[in-house]
């Protein structure tokens, strides 16, 4: 090939690249999810600098079913309230959950299940009091998932199942409400689609005052399942789920003669 010729299918081949470079991302690309995560952490980072230490997450690396996966959080040192966000790369809406934190038994110790209908990274930032901000990722492998598949026959939607373990100086506090967190998307056995149906917010009260305020979104997995350590003088605690139609639970522990 020439050499006049050559630069002519470089310079072809540059103009294409950039043609396809400045095309609009179309929505639901893997680009587009990428940009909705980026675009969530940097607005809750606020232009602070990551913190080095103090936030750790234990999440498997793979998971056989993306439908439930196990997340757990610890954070050490933080001054309370703590928002604290989970995020998710590869989805349209990469919230999972919300949560200003407002008591905890030392170090802060929250654990809960994610919904990843693909494989992507997890991610989980926390700012305080003073401002200051972590940011803890790690990519989780899916090799399934049953988020589409039809739900169980004949499901309580609605109970509530509360546990809580009485520790040195804490409670173990663990809840878990019967619900479908529904996104949408489920095929109906009659055809078409299962309406949208989440839970919308949870809160929790103790005798010192606010504990937890949760906002769910649809990466929040199916029976939403929370686990949290709380200063022994919190008790009694009160819990209020209220979903997307309204909808409102409560329950509390130690539990009501």
């Amino acid at each position: 090939m020439t050499g006049w010729r050559l630069t002519g299918v470089l310079l072809a081949a540059a103009l294409a690249a950039g043609q396809a470079s400045a095309r609009p991302v179309e929505p639901g690309s893997p680009d587009d999810h990428a940009y909705a995560y980026d675009t969530q952490r940097q607005r809750f980072m606020d232009g602070a600098a990551l913190q080095h230490r103090g936030l750790s997450i234990d999440v498997p690396s793979w998971v056989e079913d993306g439908a439930f996966v196990p997340l757990g959080i610890e954070l050490t040192g933080a001054r309370p309230p703590v928002e604290v966000l989970v995020l998710r790369d590869g989805e349209a809406d990469a919230r999972i959950a919300r949560l200003q934190i407002h008591q905890w038994q030392e170090p802060l110790r929250l654990g809960t299940r994610v919904r990843l209908p693909a494989s992507q990274t997890l991610a989980v930032l926390a700012r305080d009091i003073d401002g200051r901000v972590w940011q803890a990722e790690q990519a989780v492998e899916v090799l399934g998932s049953s988020c589409l598949a039809p739900l169980p026959p004949r499901v309580d939607w609605g109970e509530i199942r509360l546990w809580a373990d009485v520790q040195a100086g804490g409670i173990a506090l663990r809840s878990l409400l019967r619900h479908p967190m529904e996104t949408g998307r489920r095929p109906a056995a009659e055809g078409g689609r299962l309406p949208r149906w989440l839970l919308a917010r949870l809160s929790i009260d103790g005798a010192t005052g606010p504990v937890l305020a949760l906002e769910a979104f649809e990466g929040l997995a199916a029976n939403p399942l929370l686990h949290l350590v709380l200063p022994a003088q919190v008790a009694p605690v009160r819990l209020d789920y209220v979903d997307d139609r309204g909808e409102r639970r409560l329950a509390q522990w130690p539990h009501a003669e």
